[in-house]
């Protein structure tokens, strides 16, 4: 597929986000929830905003179908991490 310039340096911008950014707090939320903790206020929105598309653009995803590996392993860490939350709140009860 062929990418015009303005997507390919808004990809470029994402995935710089990602991994700098996003990908770096994901799995620190990820360890704590792994080792029984239970979300934060602030823990909760970024995932809500990260779910909700804020911090991804998921039109750009859309035209670029070869983004999706992307896509679908944040979906995995996210459930992931809110299914575990929501054991350690129950355990916590």
């Amino acid at each position: 597929m062929v990418c015009d310039p303005q997507d390919k340096a808004t990809i470029s911008v994402l995935i710089k986000s990602l991994d700098r950014r996003c990908l770096p707090r994901i799995m620190d939320i990820r360890e704590r929830v792994r080792s029984g903790e239970i979300l934060s206020y602030f823990d909760i929105s970024f995932l809500h905003e990260l779910v909700d598309g804020t911090y991804l653009d998921r039109v750009l995803f859309f035209r670029h179908p070869e983004l999706a590996p992307i896509m679908e392993r944040l979906a995995e860490l996210v459930k992931e991490i809110t299914d575990r939350a929501l054991t350690n709140e129950r355990l916590s009860e």
